[in-house]
């Protein structure tokens, strides 16, 4: 039986970025696909490149307080909100972003 990620292409997690957001982000195809994120003091936008097979982000909320980060495609359609320490993995399989939700996560400086 095939993998039901076949399709994706070749998975990619290599790099990590740690950004304090002063306004909505965007990632870009070659952004780090870990992004550790603290949305600066107010709920964030954050939009992600144009889907392409294979490509895959995880993105964790780490503000102090409760400030959500909107996770947005590059047509700018929501996808998911990530509350405060909450952690999503994005992944894309060239037509679309598929995004899940984790549980909170214990965050150390």
């Amino acid at each position: 039986m095939a993998s039901p990620f076949s399709g994706m292409g070749d998975p990619e997690i290599h790099g990590t970025t740690r950004t304090t957001l002063a306004a909505a982000g965007t990632l870009l195809d070659s952004s780090d696909p870990v992004q550790i994120i603290d949305c600066g003091g107010a709920a964030r936008d954050v939009t992600l490149p144009a889907e392409r097979a294979g490509k895959m982000f995880i993105i964790s909320n780490i503000s102090d307080a409760a400030e959500a980060i909107t996770l947005k495609n590059d047509a700018g359609t929501a996808l998911a909100t990530i509350s405060q320490y909450q952690t999503a993995w994005c992944f894309s399989d060239g037509t679309g972003w598929t995004t899940v939700l984790g549980a909170a996560a214990t965050v150390q400086t």
